[in-house]
């Protein structure tokens, strides 16, 4: 599972406005025959109900001389919009779990069950604030495939996981 995604564009995927420094910004990755492309819009060009889309979150751009904002709430929308896909393939699966992995280093979520269903492991995790319960299967994901997922999103997102 090898991605080459590139970082935030300069300007706007459909209409080329500059995405300068304190704008807002939708990326998205989208399904292409090469595989997973970003792709960087204003929030008046973002596409709504694409299947081509694989997810999608909202930031703002750094400004130059700003530190770089802090990616948990990336993270979180991240891991939301994947918990809400009805049918998980197994590359979401995979990143929805490293995503799980990022969030509970940041104790935003916490491990309070895990079970085996039909071969399959599942975890109960409990979001801290306001306590809902959610529950990830576990993939069956080797460590050199989980670490080369860890890099691909760090690179794509723009920041560490």
């Amino acid at each position: 599972m090898a991605w080459t995604v590139n970082k935030q564009g300069k300007a706007c995927a459909v209409c080329g406005k500059e995405l300068a420094g304190g704008s807002e910004v939708v990326s998205s990755l989208e399904y292409s025959e090469t595989g997973l492309i970003r792709l960087d819009r204003c929030p008046g060009c973002h596409p709504s109900g694409s299947e081509k889309v694989f997810s999608f979150w909202r930031r703002t751009v750094p400004k130059p001389e700003e530190k770089p904002p802090d990616a948990t709430p990336r993270l979180k929308q991240f891991f939301d919009n994947l918990l809400a896909t009805e049918r998980l393939d197994p590359m979401k699966e995979k990143t929805l779990f490293l995503l799980a992995l990022a969030l509970m280093r940041k104790r935003i979520l916490k491990q309070i069950a895990s079970n085996h269903a039909d071969g399959v492991e599942h975890w109960t995790l409990r979001r801290a604030g306001d306590g809902t319960e959610v529950q990830i299967v576990v993939p069956n994901v080797s460590p050199n495939e989980l670490e080369a997922l860890r890099a691909q999103l760090a690179a794509m997102l723009d920041f560490e996981v």
